[in-house]
C-alpha cells in the first residue's frame, strides 16, 4: 500500500490532491482533452493534510496532522514540508508526491533511526523533531 492519508480516505500517489479531491488532469500537470498545456507561470496550490505517508512496505502514522505545501512552477511539481526541510520534485504532481513520500522515509531511516552520537547538532534537532511527528510505523 502507497499514499498519503487525508480527512480519513487513503490515496494512491494518482488519485491523491488537494485537499482529498482527486486532480483534474490540468492540476495533475496534464494537458486538458483539448490540448491545452498549463502555463508557465508559478502556481501555489493548496496544502493538504495528512495524518498517514505510505511508502514502500510502510505506513508512518503521524502524531499530528502534516501541512504538505504544493508547487508548480515551469512545469515542475513541488512538495514541501518545512519543518522537516523536505523539498521533493518531479515532472509530474505524482513523481513529485512519490519523491517526497521517499524522502521522508529517508530522513526516518537516515537520521530518525541514527544514534546520537553520530549526528550533528543540526541533525540531532531534525531527530527530535521528526520522532515527535511519527507516531508509530506500521509494516504493510
Amino acid at each position: 500500500m502507497t499514499g498519503l492519508e487525508s480527512r480519513g480516505k487513503l490515496y494512491s500517489v494518482a488519485e491523491f490532491a488537494v485537499n482529498g479531491v482527486p486532480p483534474n488532469d490540468a492540476q495533475a500537470g496534464r494537458p486538458s482533452a483539448k490540448g491545452a498545456s498549463m502555463s508557465q507561470a508559478t502556481r501555489t496550490l493548496v496544502p493538504f493534510v495528512c495524518r498517514r505517508v505510505a511508502y514502500g512496505e510502510r505506513t508512518f502514522h503521524l502524531s499530528e496532522p502534516m501541512q504538505v505545501h504544493v508547487d508548480n512552477h515551469d512545469g515542475v511539481w513541488v512538495h514541501e514540508y518545512e519543518p522537516l526541510g523536505i523539498i521533493a520534485a518531479g515532472d509530474t504532481r505524482a513523481e513529485s508526491l512519490d519523491a517526497f513520500r521517499m524522502d521522508f522515509a529517508a530522513c526516518y531511516d537516515l537520521i530518525a533511526q541514527e544514534e546520537d552520537g553520530h549526528l550533528t547538532l543540526d541533525a540531532r534537532e531534525l531527530k527530535k523533531r521528526m520522532l515527535a511527528l511519527v507516531e508509530r510505523v506500521e509494516k504493510v
